[in-house]
């Protein structure tokens, strides 16, 4: 305790400051921690799955105003089948997923992911529109190893190739917020 009856709180999350006889406050890194959650939540989309991302920090540039022809877009707009980037990615997703389906440790399949992001990123970054606004973010790499992950489990779990699943999905109304990133072909 010191002389302004402060006490510094090495762990918990209490508010940053608490009136009375006693103030606590939590270290620096935890206030920057609550900081830059707040700004990545005001970037990223309020879609179930980017609301899950196991991270505190999903951005990896941004915001910018257009995007090239080789990214990878994330959404649920029109159009996200007859992008180049988008088409690229659904290719080596597809030529990909047998080696997934044939790995059992998760330490191997994480491997696999960022082998995959890395490889996708060759060609186009991973981006995705902010909500409400005509601007993008690129993601970051962790963040596009979760949403290839999630891809591959699913695809892996229901025993379909990625078109079959997809059209399995859309006809029963499901998996939403995965189907922008599977870059449904044509039904």
């Amino acid at each position: 305790m010191t002389s302004d009856n402060s006490i510094n709180l090495d762990q918990g999350s209490a508010p940053d400051t608490v009136e009375g006889p006693t103030r606590f406050r939590p270290p620096r890194k935890m206030r920057m921690a609550r900081i830059e959650h707040a700004l990545v939540r005001n970037l990223l989309p309020t879609t179930a799955v980017a609301s899950s991302l196991p991270f505190e920090n999903g951005v990896k540039s941004g915001p910018f105003d257009s995007i090239r022809d080789n990214d990878i877009l994330m959404g649920r707009e029109k159009g996200l089948n007859d992008r180049k980037g988008n088409l690229h990615y659904h290719k080596l997703l597809q030529a990909a997923i047998e080696s997934y389906k044939q790995l059992s440790e998760q330490e191997d399949k994480s491997s696999f992911t960022a082998t995959f992001v890395q490889e996708a990123q060759k060609f186009g970054r991973f981006v995705q529109r902010i909500p409400g606004k005509k601007q993008f973010i690129e993601i970051s790499d962790r963040a596009a190893q979760v949403k290839v992950g999630q891809v591959c489990t699913l695809v892996d779990n229901n025993e379909h190739d990625i078109d079959g699943w997809a059209r399995v999905c859309l006809a029963q109304g499901t998996q939403k917020d995965i189907l922008p990133f599977l870059v449904v072909v044509a039904l």
